[in-house]
């Protein structure tokens, strides 16, 4: 057996250790923020297909749960196993008896909140254009850059995880 493949095997994470980082995940930021994501994105798909009729719409929008269900599947198994692959157990077990808490509930049920909070402060940001236009200050280079080009206000463009929950509850 090569090295690396003994490597890979004292890394392994035990069942255990699978089993209370999925767990954990279940009970993250990304599973609270899915479905709101899964909503916003099928409300845009039927925005742009406006030719569609009644039936086709919820057609739409049973295909479109499936399809999420899924992908939040994929999602929830991927950051479950990042945090097993990362976490002792016993991190694992003290991280969940918070999540599981009643201030861990109250953080978790924050957090679409907070998203909204943080991209409604990022609007206008653009880091390719802060930093090019530093450089053009700074050294008189750079100054032509495309970075530098006019760019719509938000950035964080509406598709982004995070920016799909943000915008749509504040909308008046």
């Amino acid at each position: 057996m090569s090295f690396i493949a003994l490597a890979l095997l004292a890394v392994a994470p035990s069942t255990d250790q699978n089993q209370l980082g999925l767990e954990l995940a279940r009970l993250g930021s990304i599973a609270s923020m899915l479905p709101a994501v899964e909503l916003e994105q099928t409300d845009q798909l039927l925005d742009e297909h406006p030719e569609l009729g009644a039936r086709e719409r919820l057609a739409l929008r049973r295909i479109a749960h499936r399809i999420a269900v899924g992908g939040m599947e994929r999602l929830i198994e991927a950051e479950g196993r990042g945090y097993a692959e990362r976490m002792s157990p016993e991190d694992l077990r003290a991280a969940l008896a918070f999540a599981k808490s009643p201030a861990g509930r109250r953080m978790h049920a924050a957090e679409p909140a907070i998203a909204r909070t943080t991209l409604l402060a990022m609007r206008g940001y653009n880091y390719k254009r802060e930093v090019m236009a530093a450089l053009c200050t700074e050294t008189g280079r750079g100054c032509a850059s495309q970075a530098l080009a006019p760019a719509p206000e938000l950035v964080c463009a509406p598709n982004d995880l995070a920016a799909v929950v943000a915008l749509r509850a504040e909308a008046p």
